[in-house]
């Protein structure tokens, strides 16, 4: 498994995640441009993450697990 690619895939999930807090933030806020903005990081990112599982299965559970670490963070962060 190429690790480089494993670190990858977790850290734009994170990341991916924390877009997803924030648009969801700014979309209820009704602050168009801001979510607009989350929303095309949210599909460059993920679609950086699709590359790397569908290469290597086996970098579907850093996927998984950058997901969690992403979505813990934005939740716990106070705003």
């Amino acid at each position: 498994m190429n690790w480089w690619a494993a670190l990858l895939v977790f850290v734009a999930m994170v990341l991916s995640d924390i877009a997803y807090a924030r648009y969801t933030i700014d979309a209820v806020a009704r602050r168009a441009h801001w979510a607009s903005m989350w929303a095309a990081a949210i599909i460059a990112m993920s679609g950086v993450v699709v590359m790397g599982y569908t290469q290597d299965k086996r970098l579907l559970f850093f996927a998984v697990a950058g997901a969690y670490v992403g979505t813990f963070l934005a939740v716990r962060r106070k705003p």
